[in-house]
């Protein structure tokens, strides 16, 4: 069977342009005027108007960026591959001290990520709401605040219940994430589905050149699509979504083993976000191209940005050209060697836990070794030849006497397990619990009797800081990807069912997705990783219930949902208009008017209060003029005197006194 006989005439332009002069259907309207990369923006597949001679440089350049960034990573992959195999305790046989020597695999790589998982997802997911809406600038009449709970309720709806993987994946991924350090989700809007997807992709299937600071600035980012059987692509090409392309021809062996009842071709393809210079201004632009890995075919090429993306100067110059995200990558620990791909327990634990492992063998190897026993006969023992075996409290007779026995007999120099390698075991077990965070005071064991309260608390405060720091990188991600997804339902909401799952009139459809005004994040809590520390807060909280202008509705909404009362529960007890007919808003306005009259009250007292110093400074001056105007007085009756007398001498009456 001829693939290339399969697809649908190809529609050929009716001029032969190269690149800068792409053609496009008159649909379009008056395209000549359009600039190139608009005309891009709006193709299915740009490569169905390029050479053939243009597709494959663009295939050859295409995977050899990607051999560089796939060899850039292999020391993490590496790592990681190990840590993968003792998470899954994969059994291997040993050779070493003898065949069939003991292999254990403790599990403490999967115990970590599971107890990781368990508080994680428990997070993450609450009440069957993952995303709420967040508004950006005032909102004076409310409209934005019930626009973010409508988009906030149809999100997490989308999420839960339409795209039914997400949720599974999610599970997956807070499992898989604290082993490896480094997941991807991949999501976008499958026109054959008619709705939005994502994909969750291991690290080992996205590449990444390992020297990137992060996704954004990555040059590359190429997803191994692996195992596309011929059916796959008979599919692609009569959709119009992939080129015509034989790749039979170029394919030598089956990448994975065919089934007797099988008779599908598997082929590997690239999906690769790349920068190329399609219309040959001297700028690169960004695009996606998907091309076979043996035969460096391109299939399609598309474009990863669109006209909002386009930043121009005054003379119409491109000086910048965002593109547009795909991938959402989630981290656990940084890379501590300044890398861009992230660590788990798994590279972080290896060594501690390959240690482990070894003693652990030994162990068992020695009790092996000292029950199995075995050594030397002499010859003066006469018995039968061959291995002898014993059953419990069986006793064989031997033509030899007890003095050949006891003389003919040499045992095997072997020792106990040695209770030195013991302690090391528990050693090391204390050093990767402490990595891995597992104490038993935060797994939900008893700390111990006679441990006080307050020395338990400030055990899980320790810990839990550690798991709020992952919790926030999470967060982040999640707040990226919904953010994603908010986007897509900008571009591609069905009207009809955003109107079935809201139960909303239809004039609020499409706008409520308009990005300048509303924000999405995630429902959970950056700064709470357990119900603990949600309910302490919620009962902290309850103190303010009865002080002026303070709501309690929010605040026994909140420890309500801190004791994971359901949301369709609590919205009986606490409806959005209370028993007496008040609307919400109007509550409002009766708060912010207490809270106005108390204000009043505050300013009347404080000018009483400024009236009443005024008075009594009126009169300290006014007693402190009479004490200086009886002063004044006093001292003119002490110059009156004085004057009296020295008219007495002059006159002689001063002689009468001498005399």
């Amino acid at each position: 069977m001829d693939i290339n006989s399969l697809a649908p005439e190809s529609v050929e332009p009716s001029i032969d342009e190269e690149l800068a002069g792409f053609f496009m259907p008159e649909e379009y309207g008056e395209y000549e005027e359009r600039t190139a990369l608009s005309r891009f923006i709006d193709a299915d597949n740009i490569a169905q108007d390029l050479t053939e001679e243009q597709l494959d440089k663009i295939g050859r350049r295409c995977y050899e960026g990607f051999q560089v960034d796939d060899k850039s990573r292999e020391p993490w992959l590496k790592k990681t591959e190990e840590a993968l195999k003792l998470a899954n305790q994969e059994i291997e046989k040993k050779t070493f001290p003898w065949p069939g020597a003991a292999n254990i695999k403790l599990p403490l790589i999967t115990e970590a990520a599971i107890k990781f998982a368990a508080r994680a997802y428990a997070e993450i997911i609450r009440n069957d709401k993952v995303v709420k809406g967040s508004v950006v600038g005032e909102d004076p009449n409310g409209e934005k605040q019930a626009r973010a709970e409508r988009v906030g309720d149809y999100m997490s709806w989308q999420l839960i219940e339409r795209e039914t993987e997400w949720e599974t994946e999610t599970d997956k991924l807070l499992h898989v994430l604290p082993i490896v350090g480094h997941m991807f989700r991949k999501r976008y809007y499958d026109p054959t589905l008619k709705r939005t997807k994502s994909e969750l992709r291991m690290p080992d299937k996205v590449v990444i050149n390992a020297q990137a600071a992060n996704l954004e600035s990555a040059r590359r980012a190429t997803d191994i699509i692996d195992n596309v059987s011929s059916n796959e692509i008979v599919s692609n090409i009569r959709s119009g979504i992939w080129l015509d392309v034989d790749l039979r021809a170029e394919k030598e062996e089956p990448t994975i083993e065919k089934d007797a009842l099988d008779e599908q071709d598997y082929f590997c393809f690239l999906e690769q976000q790349c920068w190329l210079d399609l219309d040959e201004d001297g700028y690169e632009e960004p695009y996606v191209v998907t091309f076979e890995k043996e035969s460096m075919k391109v299939v399609r090429i598309t474009a990863n940005y669109d006209d909002d993306c386009i930043y121009t100067n005054d003379g119409g110059e491109i000086i910048r050209i965002k593109s547009k995200q795909i991938f959402t990558d989630y981290m656990f620990i940084p890379s501590l060697d300044g890398g861009y791909y992230g660590t788990g327990f798994g590279q972080l634990m290896l060594p501690l836990t390959k240690t482990a492992n070894t003693i652990v063998n030994q162990l068992l190897d020695a009790g092996t070794r000292s029950n199995t026993g075995g050594g030397y006969l002499s010859k003066e023992i006469k018995i039968r030849g061959g291995r002898q075996t014993f059953k419990v409290g069986e006793w064989k007779r031997t033509e030899a006497t007890a003095e050949q026995l006891a003389k003919g007999v040499q045992a095997l120099p072997s020792a106990e397990p040695s209770a030195t390698l013991f302690n090391l075991l528990g050693l090391v077990m204390d050093l990767t619990q402490d990595i891995a965070m597992v104490k038993d005071v935060l797994a939900g064991d008893s700390p111990g009797t006679n441990v006080p309260a307050t020395t338990v608390m400030a055990l899980i405060e320790q810990g839990m800081k550690t798991f709020n720091a992952i919790y926030k990188r999470i967060y982040r991600s999640l707040k990226k990807e919904y953010k994603q997804l908010y986007s897509l339902n900008y571009e591609y909401l069905d009207e009809e069912e955003y109107f079935n799952v809201l139960d909303q009139q239809k004039s609020v459809l499409r706008d409520d997705f308009e990005p300048d005004s509303l924000d999405v994040v995630p429902i959970a809590d950056p700064t709470m990783s357990s119900d603990m520390q949600r309910l302490a807060r919620a009962e902290a909280l309850k103190g303010a219930i009865g002080l002026p202008g303070v709501d309690p509705k929010p605040i026994i909404r909140q420890w309500m949902d801190a004791l994971r009362i359901p949301e369709d529960q609590i919205s009986e007890i606490l409806p959005e208009q209370d028993p007496n007919g008040v609307p919400p808003h109007v509550q409002q306005l009766l708060h912010d008017v207490e809270k106005k009259e108390a204000d009043i009250n505050i300013k009347e007292q404080e000018l009483n209060l400024k009236s009443e110093e005024l008075e009594v400074r009126k009169i300290e001056a006014q007693a402190k003029l009479i004490e200086s105007e009886a002063k004044a007085h006093l001292t003119q009756q002490e110059a009156d005197a004085q004057e009296l007398e020295n008219i007495a001498v002059q006159s002689g009456l001063i002689k009468l006194a001498d005399g």
